[in-house]
């Protein structure tokens, strides 16, 4: 018998469905038992790669590498890391003990190093050392971001394709499970996105506290299957906010737009407390007292009072000048907001400051891209109080963005000007005129059609469930297309194929509308050779 199940386990099946992800614009995912193999509570292929959530004990697995929570003197003593060494036999210690005493020093947050696999069914163990939680005052989740890349950039470097991944630094490292999961799919769906030519085949998600897989299953559905278009044009609907405050940001003109790497550098007339974006940047004081400062008290009162509260929380001295606080975005239209004091304008002192500023357009950049963000918008940074000279502004930060010296998967930058600011409008535009003049791109300003999100699945008698992730407009099209193709391809192999649809809704409040197609496959017999 060829059925459903064993095809999807096929290498035919695996190509199917990759194709299938591409003709009709959607992530398909496989809800289903098919055996020791696959078997998971989620299992979907994005960008060729088949990502799996397991409910399970990370040592039974037989990946290529499985990735352990360590600390920085790869002390396996507790948690995860005891239960591999439990499992794995003490020549996993002792190669770690090796490891340390030729290094001399403990491993940095972040940082990851390898040893062989013991007893364990795994080819390596990948050593992550992830951050322990201090209230956010570190930037733990930078930390974490950086050190689930690191896992996925060292399993390409040694050729492997499978990889089981944790949830890092949730135990007894204190991060809480709803940020440290959260951090972990954006960070994988990120890699896969900026890693076009990645060779990792299967990244299984694995725990065995329930309350950690509830969290994974969530953030896995919304960041993989759920995320809300941004736009890549100035000035579009989907780059506005539902709310306009004090100041809409409308487009005044076309305006020229620079690239560099990837990132296109953009020119928005409103206020930065609109913006939808996956992360801001705020310009603030040392206290981080954010009723102080026109563009602070703009964020403070879109956020809501928590933003003020989790900066109190998280840096109760405050941040020193030239420094950055992480915080979420609360009430505003994203992910996160980046906080930065910067010193006032000394004449004396032009030339070094300018270099800071440049230094903190970077540093921003860096930390949004850490943080798996797409996009992100700057006001201009030291006009008004800190007295910076208007005219210096506009080609120091847009050569901050376009000549820095390292990589950043972020997709679009923003320069937010508020619209009575009318000198700081004037320079801006004369300047990004000028570099449209110089072979720059012009945007657009056409509206980009707002993207709903949809969701819906089809089962077949013997387990299999297809989950369709697709735009609305497109999910009709996309379960149509895998519809045909298979019935093209069972028409090809002398399969008999029937179908029966059916149709159930169900309701996700604030996030997504899910239809749910249960496509009841109710014969699929044997063929001949």
């Amino acid at each position: 018998m060829f059925r459903f199940r064993e095809f999807l386990q096929s290498e035919e099946g695996n190509t199917f469905l990759c194709e299938m992800q591409k003709k009709s614009e959607s992530i398909i995912s496989l809800n289903s038992d098919l055996g020791s193999e696959t078997d998971g509570i989620l299992n979907f292929v994005y960008k060729n790669c088949e990502i799996v959530l397991k409910e399970d004990d990370i040592t039974t697995l037989d990946t290529d590498a499985i990735v352990n929570a360590a600390n920085g003197k790869l002390d396996h003593k507790g948690g995860i890391a005891a239960a591999i060494v439990q499992k794995g036999g003490f020549e996993i210690q002792a190669e770690s003990n090796k490891i340390m005493n030729q290094r001399r020093s403990e491993l940095k947050t972040g940082e990851v190093v390898s040893t062989k696999a013991g007893k364990l069914k795994c080819k390596t163990i990948i050593h992550a050392v992830g951050p322990v939680w201090n209230n956010g005052r570190t930037n733990e989740i930078f930390h974490l971001s950086r050190a689930v890349q690191n896992c996925l950039a060292f399993l390409e470097e040694k050729s492997y394709t499978s990889i089981a991944i944790p949830a890092i630094s949730t135990g007894i490292f204190g991060i809480p499970i709803e940020e440290g999961t959260k951090c972990t799919v954006k960070t994988i769906k990120n890699y896969l996105d900026t890693h076009t030519n990645s060779k990792i085949k299967h990244i299984c998600l694995i725990d065995v506290r329930k309350e950690v897989i509830r969290a994974f299953k969530l953030h896995l559905e919304m960041v993989f299957g759920i995320s809300k278009s941004r736009g890549t044009t100035s000035f579009n609907a989907s780059l506005l906010g539902p709310q306009q405050k004090a100041a809409p940001m409308t487009p005044r003109t076309n305006v020229a737009s620079g690239e560099n790497a990837g990132i296109k550098i953009q020119l928005m007339i409103g206020s930065i407390s609109n913006a939808s974006v996956d992360v801001i940047v705020n310009s603030t004081n040392e206290h981080l007292q954010l009723d102080s400062g026109s563009i602070s008290k703009f964020i403070l009162n879109a956020a809501g009072p928590q933003i003020q509260a989790e900066c109190n929380r998280k840096y109760p001295q405050g941040i020193s000048t030239s420094k950055i606080a992480i915080t979420e975005g609360y009430n505003l239209n994203c992910e996160n907001v980046i906080h930065l004091a910067l010193p006032p304008w000394d004449e004396n002192s032009s030339d070094s400051i300018l270099r800071n500023l440049t230094s903190m357009v970077d540093t921003c950049l860096g930390t949004a891209s850490c943080l798996s963000a797409k996009s992100l918008a700057f006001p201009i940074l030291g006009a008004g109080v800190l007295k910076y000279p208007i005219e210096k502004l506009p080609g120091t930060m847009y050569e901050a963005v376009k000549e820095s010296p390292r990589k950043y998967d972020i997709k679009d930058v923003y320069f937010v000007v508020f619209p009575k600011d009318t000198e700081i409008v004037k320079k801006f535009k004369e300047y990004f005129q000028q570099m449209s003049a110089d072979g720059s791109a012009v945007t657009s300003d056409d509206e980009d059609e707002e993207i709903e999100d949809n969701v819906s699945t089809g089962q077949h008698d013997d387990g299999v469930t297809l989950k369709f992730f697709a735009k609305y407009q497109n999910l009709d099209n996309a379960i149509e297309t895998v519809k045909k193709e298979y019935l093209s391809l069972l028409t090809t192999e002398e399969i008999p194929f029937d179908t029966n649809l059916t149709e159930s809704r169900v309701s996700y409040p604030q996030y997504y509308r899910v239809f749910i197609y249960s496509l009841v496959y109710l014969l699929l017999s044997s063929f001949s050779d």
